[in-house]
């Protein structure tokens, strides 16, 4: 039931933006149904992300730290609470905030990588790797020396470019590999960013996203309560 759900709601997305809002918000009760632990426990305007940053890059801590706040305040328009995690930093025990991790790795180069022929595009700022909804953890890689040197050539800071493309690549496991947009967060090639511009997740990116997260903790906790196995 919960996969014929998704399916569904995905299917809105291929509608135009008037039509699809609208159905969205129809199958605003019909989500309930598929995740209601889930939306009882945490509240559908409290569902809580976790992130956990691998700092392979050494980044300078006050970026980081900023880029973290971006993708916060990102994420928080969308109705999604971030929860920010280091690479030492155990899962919380708050019992609300379960849920697969996210899992970012900054890294220098794309050299380094064993995938590196394959993303080989110069403009590339971060990838994603494929997640399914029952994974526990998904990955993503963000490259940083094409983010301090993008950030240079376009007269902007390196935390700006970097809080953006961490919500971009989360926003592909979330919405899928093709959800790139003509506006906002999921842009496919990053616009310049002056004048304290911010992209945001559009209002039915949002919902989509968020009844994605709410399959993805359903599906979690589920695991969770289910018994060993005697043998």
């Amino acid at each position: 039931m919960k996969s014929s759900l998704i399916r569904a709601i995905l299917a809105v997305a291929s509608i135009g933006a008037s039509t699809a809002s609208a159905q969205i918000s129809d199958l605003a009760d019909v989500s309930n149904i598929g995740t209601a632990e889930t939306f009882k426990r945490t509240g559908p305007d409290q569902l809580r992300i976790l992130i956990r940053v691998y700092d392979f890059a050494h980044v300078d801590r006050d970026v980081l730290q900023s880029g973290e706040k971006l993708t916060t305040q990102i994420f928080r328009k969308a109705g999604t609470e971030v929860v920010w995690l280091d690479r030492l930093t155990a899962q919380p025990s708050n019992a609300e905030v379960v849920g697969p991790e996210f899992r970012l790795n900054i890294v220098p180069r794309l050299e380094m990588l064993s995938s590196a022929q394959e993303k080989s595009k110069d403009d590339l700022l971060g990838f994603a790797t494929p997640c399914g909804e029952t994974e526990q953890a998904c990955i993503f890689y963000v490259l940083y020396s094409r983010i301090s040197t993008w950030a240079a050539q376009n007269g902007t800071t390196p935390n700006r470019i970097l809080g953006h493309v961490m919500a971009h690549e989360i926003g592909h496991a979330l919405l899928g590999p093709y959800a790139h947009a003509p506006t906002g967060i999921m842009q496919g090639r990053l616009p310049r960013l002056n004048m304290g511009r911010v992209l945001y997740f559009t209002d039915v990116q949002s919902r989509l996203l968020r009844a994605d997260l709410a399959s993805r903790i359903w599906a979690v906790t589920s695991r969770l309560r289910e018994p060993d196995s005697d043998f």
